[in-house]
């Protein structure tokens, strides 16, 4: 299950990029076509495709990812989003992102003095490099977004790994994360101060 809020969120996104000189296909159009599968996350992932035919260098996971924080989403993350800590915050995700049926996978590692995060593909060995991309970049702006309003607004990483080449728009990276960062690396990961993950977060509710 995947909420609507995903790829109205993305439509948006689309729609903000000039870059892309045609529309996608209408979502009640795109549902006619398949009433067996789960069709929010077919045409979610339709936005994604439609985006990097037309502009394989598109930054859209960046605009994207700036626009899914906890307020903009559904009831699933919100409620994760009232975890006390970035850590149970961190750990309740990993333990239930199965639940909305995409494939990525968030997987947390704690360490005494770095900690990190990482984007793995169990079941899509071969994913396309765009969706690889889109994901890291969803998912780590997301993560941002978290620490700086949960911890402090200087908050960067430490260090990212990417499992892609750099793209055009590198420099859109160190604008966002301030850090190092390396490309074509076995997996995407960010490394933190595990410090971060006791910090509480603004949004918890009992």
């Amino acid at each position: 299950m995947i909420s609507d809020i995903y790829f109205r969120l993305l439509l948006d996104s689309i729609n903000k990029d000039s870059s892309l000189k045609q529309n996608p296909q209408n979502f009640k159009d795109f549902s006619l076509r398949d009433t067996e599968r789960d069709v929010a996350i077919e045409y979610f992932s339709y936005l994604i495709e439609f985006v990097f035919q037309h502009n394989p260098q598109s930054n859209m996971g960046l605009s994207f990812g700036k626009d899914v924080v906890a307020l903009n989403l559904c009831d699933f993350f919100r409620m994760i989003t009232t975890a006390e800590t970035v850590e149970e915050c961190l750990f309740a995700t990993v333990s239930v992102y199965h639940i909305l049926g995409l494939s990525p996978y968030p997987v947390v590692y704690k360490g005494l003095k770095v900690s990190s995060v990482a984007i793995a593909f169990p079941y899509e060995p071969s994913c396309e490099e765009y969706r690889r991309r889109f994901t890291s970049e969803v998912f780590f702006a997301y993560g941002l977004d978290l620490f700086q309003k949960s911890v402090s607004e200087d908050v960067k990483p430490i260090r990212m790994f990417l499992d892609y080449p750099k793209p055009d728009y590198a420099e859109q990276y160190q604008n966002l994360f301030n850090c190092e960062i390396i490309y074509d690396s076995p997996i995407s990961l960010v490394e933190f101060p595990s410090s971060m993950l006791s910090a509480k977060l603004p949004n918890h509710n009992k």
